[in-house]
């Protein structure tokens, strides 16, 4: 295969067999933090309430369906989500490459980009944390869009009414599924119009998949003052990001940090894991500043390849390239607002650019402007195109075989401990409260206090009510072997949480210290009766 040659559009095995290798471990992982706060949602609110609420800023009413979906079929077995998120990331790859083969006619480069993108270890912390999904899955409809239109880039007729509707369509989950994806999906208007140069309805879909820059900003809101009003408050209010939209200096500052990072992390696999409050740990313990050269570098090399093939292309190829561009800066855009609020407390500017929860519809979009100017230079640069079509091949086989191993060590850094923590904590307080049902006759009341469950926050306690929610989402109702479960809870802002939806199953079983010595007095009354 010669990186340089025009080949008809192939299938992208070798990508998804890499990305399937680099991040098999996330299969092995469990339930973490928000994970837990999402299923006892879906437990105890009911699925119209779940998919309404807004988590953290984010609008996840498409991703939250899918997250009832699988619960309805998983339960709480973590191997089934997990599987769904790694297959989803396998199908990114695929529609990644097809998209990249597409813009640029050129086998070698889909292959090196969606398999660089496809391994990225950064990648692993959106796959191997279902609460975050949503990436992944506004990832999906976001590529799906893009796919069809390389497919029709080099087409002079006019995009069908159908087509623009499944576009759009497609754009609005995207945005009601993540966060970063609302952010992307607002800006196509101008994406479609700059991949779409011959459309001769081009300024029609412009204005029509623009139209979502007004769109899904009013959704944001509404659904947020709406939530408020059925069922507030909220765990994390998003419109609270807006407000950093005024500290132009620092969101710029944070914006660029968080490209340059992104730039290592697809091509140098670069992944940092945060831990203790500090960062990084092995294998780059005691190099944060040199990680932050490192990364500042990286991303001034792209920039400046970029712009000089820009400078060198016709206005065809740039507008390709300023399009697919849009997608990385609007996601990052994005994470910066929203983590603006937070550095004040963060110890340092790589702490905060380096999550790498954040870092993969934003890679996406730095892997497809690279790959669409890679493919410029080779039309444009006779030379450069002559030098790929008799090494490139080997250059992209050892770029891959080079980066598979540490891609492979890096991501076992990256796979988070807390789910195998949380899953230990998850068991033992299973197999607890089950040993207390057994301890009681049948028919008889059991009592069991409610202590925090120590893999979600102490600050979210009034939204996930301890060892009771974790019950809720655990089995199906409050009777166990015949005998009725009660959690005994002290402080009131938890019963008056609970209290707020009086049918609900957290509300039945929480109780108080009176209640439960009322309960015990009844049942020994009955008792003694029969």
């Amino acid at each position: 295969m010669k990186f340089g040659v025009k080949r008809p559009i192939t299938g992208p095995w070798i990508p998804m067999l890499l990305a399937a290798v680099v991040h098999r471990s996330v299969l092995g992982d469990h339930f973490k933090h928000d994970d837990f706060i999402h299923l006892y949602q879906i437990a105890n609110h009911g699925l119209a309430e779940f998919l309404l609420i807004p988590h953290g800023g984010h609008l996840l009413s498409t991703s939250n369906f899918v997250f009832y979906l699988c619960y309805q079929v998983f339960g709480i077995d973590a191997a089934g989500y997990q599987a769904v998120s790694l297959a989803t990331h396998l199908l990114n790859v695929w529609l990644l490459h097809n998209t990249v083969e597409r813009l640029t006619k050129r086998r070698g480069i889909a292959l090196l980009g969606s398999a660089l993108w496809g391994m990225a270890p950064v990648a692993g912390g959106s796959i191997g944390w279902f609460s975050v999904y949503g990436h992944l899955l506004a990832t999906t409809f976001i590529l799906w869009v893009l796919r069809d239109m390389a497919s029709r880039r080099d087409g002079s007729e006019p995009i069908p009414g159908g087509i623009l509707l499944c576009w759009y369509v497609l754009l609005l989950a995207a945005g009601t599924s993540f966060g970063v994806g609302l952010g992307v999906a607002a800006t196509f208007g101008a994406v479609g119009w700059a991949l779409l140069p011959d459309a001769s309805n081009r300024n029609r879909v412009a204005v029509t998949l623009g139209s979502l820059l007004g769109v899904l900003p009013l959704l944001f809101v509404l659904q947020h003052e709406v939530y408020d009003a059925l069922w507030g408050p909220l765990i994390a209010d998003g419109r609270s990001a807006i407000q950093h939209l005024t500290r132009v200096t620092d969101l710029i500052g944070m914006w660029w940090r968080l490209l340059c990072f992104a730039s290592a992390a697809v091509f140098l696999g670069l992944a940092i894991r945060k831990e203790h409050g500090h960062l990084p740990v092995d294998p780059f313990e005691g190099l944060e500043q040199e990680l932050s050269w490192l990364t500042d570098g990286v991303g001034l090399v792209l920039l400046v390849l970029i712009g000089w093939v820009l400078l060198r292309s016709d206005q065809r190829q740039r507008w390709l390239i300023a399009g697919l561009s849009l997608i990385a800066l609007s996601a990052y855009g994005v994470i910066a607002a929203g983590r603006l609020g937070l550095m004040e407390r963060a110890p340092s500017i790589l702490w905060m650019v380096g999550s790498p929860r954040y870092h993969y519809l934003g890679t996406l979009g730095v892997t497809l402007t690279a790959c669409a100017a890679l493919g410029v230079a080779l039309t444009r640069f006779s030379g450069f195109e002559r030098w790929t079509e008799k090494w490139g091949g080997v250059t992209i086989a050892l770029w891959i075989l080079a980066a598979l191993p540490l891609n492979l060590y890096t991501a076992d850094l990256v796979t988070t401990r807390e789910g195998l923590a949380a899953r230990a904590v998850h068991q033992n307080l299973m197999a607890s409260i089950r040993e207390a049902v057994k301890e009681k006759p049948v028919g008889a009341p059991v009592f069991i206090d409610n202590d925090p469950f120590k893999p979600v926050p102490m600050v979210v306690r009034k939204q996930f009510p301890g060892n009771a929610a974790v019950f809720v989402l655990s089995f199906p109702e409050n009777m166990v072997d015949g005998r009725k479960v009660y959690f005994v809870e002290a402080k009131p802002s938890v019963h008056a949480a609970a209290n707020r939806r009086p049918e609900s199953r957290i509300a039945r079983l929480l109780i108080t210290n009176p209640e439960k010595r009322e309960i015990r007095r009844v049942w020994r009354l009955k008792r003694d009766a029969n």
